[in-house]
């Protein structure tokens, strides 16, 4: 307690804090920066959960607190409706120019995403 105290007194996010966080996260160091990105997570989860489970148009992947199980759920959806094995699914990735405001509907196939950085590329 005395250490997320003196932190946060100092506006830095407590180390305890930042180890419930995905890795992304961490790349935030004040603590303004942090609280503002947990909020727009609880957002997102937030609408996303108001009323019926629909998959919103897009998903802000990077914003999952486990964008891993999004992506296996999206899989397993499109095997069983194909009737398909999931261990022969695969991701196919397609960039495409549009912005969130501009994905007015889901996917037809699979889902949007958006917020994903690359790292580490030449």
């Amino acid at each position: 307690m005395t250490s997320a105290l003196r932190h946060s007194y100092h506006l830095q996010v407590p180390a305890l804090w930042m180890t419930m966080m995905s890795t992304r996260i961490q790349e935030v160091f004040s603590l303004l920066g942090w609280y503002q990105d947990v909020l727009k997570r609880y957002e997102q989860l937030a609408a996303w959960t108001a009323g019926n489970l629909v998959t919103p148009n897009s998903v802000w992947l990077s914003g999952l607190f486990n964008p891993k199980a999004f992506l296996t759920a999206v899989m397993q959806t499109y095997a069983r409706a194909n009737k398909l094995p999931l261990d022969v699914m695969m991701f196919v990735t397609e960039v495409t120019t549009k912005t969130v405001e501009q994905v007015t509907e889901p996917a037809p196939l699979g889902c949007y995403v958006h917020g994903c950085v690359l790292e580490g590329a030449r």
